[in-house]
């Protein structure tokens, strides 16, 4: 609630000072393009980062399952040269 709070009061005032500035009527289609182009940029950012998660946690699952197999083939060998 209080984080709400706090957004309002600074969204009011980004507003007040835009419109004191005269820059909200002027630059609306400017505004606009550049709300699309973030979000999309955002859009970009979080796509690549899920990819990079889950290949991250696909090539850490291999390369232990990798290592454990190899492992336990050296141990079993050992185990039968004695």
């Amino acid at each position: 609630e209080l984080k709400i709070q706090i957004l309002k009061t600074f969204l009011h005032l980004c507003i007040l000072t835009l419109s004191k500035h005269q820059y909200i009527n002027k630059d609306i289609p400017y505004v606009v393009k550049m709300t699309i182009l973030m979000f999309l940029t955002i859009s970009v950012g979080l796509a690549s980062a899920s990819l990079c998660q889950y290949y991250a946690s696909y090539t850490c699952q291999n390369v232990g399952n990798d290592i454990r197999k190899n492992l336990l083939n050296k141990i079993s060998l050992f185990s039968y040269s004695d």
